[in-house]
Order: structure tokens, then sequence, then C-alpha cells
């Protein structure tokens, strides 16, 4: 279901669906938790639209989600069928996976499609690389993409996120450049994350 509304009636009009739908809102500035306890996802069309209308033929959108359904395949496949979603080009290098009932796995992959929306939204960027490397006490994470750099801080919704899972991030984003978010976590600080 998808809740076409203003942004402060998101949060409302969530609680008045019955528990069970995929509920997502198309709003830029709203993140996924407005959405209370639903399986969550956000459609944002890469455009500003006015009271004279719009036309969408043809227009990019940002797409996130909190799925996790879509980890079935492993947090490589979750991560390979997030990047194809972007209207840029992207790649996926992994070395190892983490299954579906790890609970790295899903924090990596909300993590992930944050920075990939960031990137398609914000950076005008029009490439975004993706690396994983999995090994017996860490798991890191890196995403890259070719815009416009600048970015001073991890951003606050993936920062978060990589708390949750006892990691690190850290960025490197020159201006005019480009954007790496590095993440890190150590298996044994993440063994008490809950499922």
């Amino acid at each position: 279901m998808l809740l076409c509304v203003p942004d402060d009636a998101i949060a409302l009009a969530s609680r008045a669906v019955t528990p069970g739908p995929l509920v997502g809102h198309c709003s830029g500035a709203s993140n996924l938790e407005i959405l209370g306890g639903h399986e969550a996802f956000s459609l944002h069309p890469l455009m500003t639209v006015t009271p004279d209308g719009a036309d969408f033929r043809g227009v990019a959108a940002a797409v996130a989600g909190t799925t996790p359904a879509a980890l079935a395949l492993g947090l490589v496949g979750a991560l390979r069928s997030l990047a194809a979603v972007y209207s840029v080009t992207s790649t996926l290098q992994a070395d190892g996976d983490l299954p579906a009932d790890d609970p790295v796995a899903l924090g990596l992959y909300l993590a992930a499609g944050e920075l990939v929306t960031n990137a398609v939204k914000h950076s005008t960027a029009t490439r975004v690389d993706i690396g994983l490397t999995v090994e017996p006490d860490e798991v890191r994470l890196s995403v890259t993409d070719n815009g416009i750099g600048g970015v001073h801080a991890v951003p606050t919704a993936v920062a978060d996120r990589v708390r949750t899972i006892h990691g690190h991030a850290q960025i490197d984003s020159p201006v005019g450049l480009r954007t790496t978010v590095q993440i890190r976590v150590d298996r044994a600080s993440a063994a008490g994350v809950p499922a």
C-alpha cells in the first residue's frame, strides 16, 4: 500500500493500516521509521512537484525498504537486488556472504539502502559501487558514489543503523569528487544483536 498523503499525515495514515501489508510513502523528507512496525518502503520521484502538477513519465525514483524478504538469498543477493532498482550504474564486489537470519545482514542491508538512496537523491551520482567482505572476525561494507562529495558526516540514519549492530562507520567525501562510507562490524561485538 502506497500512502500518498502530506508528510505530516504519514504516521497517522500508517497507523490506520491493518498489520500485514507492505506499506510505503512517497516523501523525500521522511524516513521509514515513520511507518511504525510495518514492513516499509519509500518511493520518491527525483523531481519537484509544484501546485501546477507534474509529468512523471521517464522520471527516476529513489527507493528504500525495510523488508527482510529481500534477504532470502543472503546479504549478497539482497545487495545485488538493491543495486538493480536504482537508475544509476552499480557494481557489487563481494568476498563472502551473511545468511538471512544473521542480524548483521539486515543492519548492513538497511544501511546500504540508505546510502544508495542518498547518493541518487542528493549527490548527482551516476555510479554506485558496493563492496562487502565477510571474515570470521569482521564484516566490512563500503558504498562509494561518483557524486559531488562534500558530505561532512555519516548520515544520521546510517550511523544509527550501524550502532544497532555494534558497528562503526566513517566517511570520506572530498568536495567535487565522490563519497565513500565504510562500515565495519566486529562479529564478536555483534553476537548479542537480536535477530
